[in-house]
Formats: structure tokens, sequence, C-alpha cells
């Protein structure tokens, strides 16, 4: 367990943010000391040519929490994102975003990835509400990684996830390897299910005929 947690540590390290980190006992091996990942709604919008993704997350800011940069990977296999862009709070105040190099710590196979500053005192400021959103073109299968949620402190409490499939093209869907019923719906063109206190192990999964 030890030698596991060593390498992603070291990675930190050598960043110069091993101090907002720790060990822990477990996956992922290492987590943020001061902000948690309370919940994300995350909403996949399955059209024919494309998938649009908007997933807002509720973080909760400890007091020692300093001002940083979240990584956001863009999953293979669709290829790079389209329209990405990031906001903070109810009234969507814009954020910088900029295509990045991968981050330091391992979340799975990414085509780019962004960068987003954030100010930790604005995020407290704005109910610690995160919005991101982008386009993927393409057909077939599409990927969300969202193992980056289980670097931040804790579980997360609570992950709401939505595909909107109007045009009935939803073949399947997984989360973290595990297969969701597509025929139960909340209505004709929704299929909605939730996790609670779950540490993200790898990612989520469609297959849009």
């Amino acid at each position: 367990m030890r030698i596991q947690a060593v390498a992603p540590f070291l990675a930190l390290a050598a960043c110069g943010c091993a101090g907002d980190f720790r060990l822990v006992p477990r996956l992922p091996w290492v987590e943020h000391t001061s902000i948690a990942l309370e919940d994300e709604v995350l909403t996949l919008d399955v059209s024919e040519e494309e998938v649009a993704v908007e997933a807002r997350f509720h973080f909760v800011v400890g007091a020692s929490a300093k001002d940083l940069v979240m990584t956001f990977p863009i999953a293979t296999p669709r290829g790079g994102a389209i329209g990405f862009g990031a906001w903070l709070g109810r009234e969507e105040t814009p954020l910088e975003a900029r295509r990045a190099a991968p981050g330091t710590l391992p979340v799975g196979r990414a085509d780019e990835s962004w960068d987003i500053p954030i100010d930790v005192g604005a995020l407290a400021a704005k109910g610690g509400l995160l919005v991101v959103r982008y386009r993927q073109a393409g057909r077939g299968a599409f990927a969300y990684l969202w193992r980056t949620g289980a670097y931040w402190r804790g579980p997360v409490r609570r992950l709401d996830v939505i595909v909107r499939d109007r045009a009935g093209r939803l073949a399947s869907l997984e989360i973290d390897g595990r297969p969701v019923d597509t025929t139960r719906r909340v209505s004709d063109d929704a299929v909605v299910t939730s996790l609670f206190d779950v540490e993200p192990e790898s990612g989520i999964k469609l297959h849009v005929r």
C-alpha cells in the first residue's frame, strides 16, 4: 500500500504542491487536505453527432485552503473538447481556462487537459459552485473521467448522472465499470442515476448508436 502511494506523492512533491495533499491508506492513496467535493451533478446531452457535457461541482473549502489550479482531463476516444468553459457560482462568473499539459496525478486516458486557476476565497464566496461545460463530437463510445474527484478530501457525498437521450441513441451506460439499467427512465428522454459516499475509480462511459 505504501509503495503504491509513493509515485503520486513524488509527482506532487515535484510540482511543489505536496503540502496541499496527504497520504491516505486507500485508493487513490493521496487526497487534498482542505477541499472536499461534496457533490457533482453531471449532465450528458446525447445527440447524433456529439455529447454536450455540463458538470456542476459543489466544493467545501476549509479555512486553510490555498489558491490552486484545477486540471480537468478530457477523455478518449472522441478527441479534444469543443467550447470548453468554466464558471463560478449560480450567476456563472467566467473563469480563465487554458489547454495544459496532463496533470501530475493518474486519471486515466485523456486526449487533452485544461487548467482552471481557482481563487479559493472566491470559490467559497460563491457557495463552492464550479460549473464546467464542453462538447465532444463523434459517434459510438464516449467517456468522462471522474477519477479526479477521488483526490479531494474524503468521499464524494453524492453523484447524480443525468443522460438526456431525446433521439433514443443511448445503447449503454457504465459508472466505474458497473452497468446502469438504461431502461429505467425518469422520462421518455432521460436516464438519471445517483451514487452516495463514493470514491471515484475510473470514469463514466456511454455507447451511442
